[in-house]
């Protein structure tokens, strides 16, 4: 670790990438599919959202300069703003998040949607 002492730190910054990053993976299928619920909730991005923003407010120049920290959660704010954002392209186009179908006896159907936000 002496030898190597920012190792650790790029480790780090790529572990925080990674969770920032986290609704990226599934952002193209919602699209897709017109489903933000494969994004998870919008509580969730809202709150990585302002948590990254703080995080690259206080690792910016403004306060104390940590590249590392940095760098993760401007990752983090480009793909929590994209994934709201997303909800937002799909919540005008009028799609639902769910829609559940249920079938009781006497072929009765039951369907329910729920709104997107």
């Amino acid at each position: 670790v002496r030898k190597m002492p920012y190792l650790s730190s790029t480790i780090a910054a790529g572990v925080g990438v990674l969770m920032c990053t986290y609704p990226l993976s599934s952002m193209r299928q919602a699209l897709k599919e017109k489903n933000t619920n494969l994004m998870g909730s919008t509580v969730m991005n809202c709150c990585m959202f302002v948590t990254c923003f703080v995080w690259v407010i206080h690792s910016s120049w403004l306060v104390e300069y940590d590249i590392y920290v940095l760098v993760a959660n401007t990752a983090g704010v480009i793909v929590q703003g994209g994934a709201l954002t997303l909800r937002v392209v799909i919540a005008k186009d009028g799609s639902t998040t769910t829609r559940a179908v249920v079938q009781g006896g006497d072929n009765a159907e039951l369907s329910v949607t729920s709104p997107l936000l």
